[in-house]
């Protein structure tokens, strides 16, 4: 029982070192991206996110397997999330992603 309780401070000050450690990166790491605006900006290119969109839209339009109106649905779907990008690179791209 005394082995333990001299163990349990020696314990609690690594769990402390720790803990301070990953604050100090965890600042450090949120500081860089404030700095380079990393929570502001659209990754590389603008039209990153709207690919995104486009690839979660026809996996929607797929999973659903209603196959009817497809203009319909995607105009549905802007509604809800307006970065729709249909049509700025070959369809095939979109049918990749959505099986990815």
């Amino acid at each position: 029982m005394r082995a333990m309780l001299s163990l349990r401070p020696r314990l609690q000050k690594r769990a402390w070192w720790y803990l301070f450690i990953f604050l100090w990166l965890l600042s450090l790491i949120t500081t860089a991206q404030i700095q380079a605006g990393g929570f502001g900006a659209e990754m590389y290119h603008p039209d990153e996110p709207a690919h995104f969109v486009t690839g979660v839209m026809v996996t929607e339009y797929l999973r659903g397997a209603e196959f009817t109106a497809p203009v319909e649905f995607a105009e549905a779907f802007y509604l809800r999330y307006p970065k729709v990008a249909f049509g700025h690179w070959p369809p095939l791209f979109y049918f990749v992603q959505a099986a990815w």
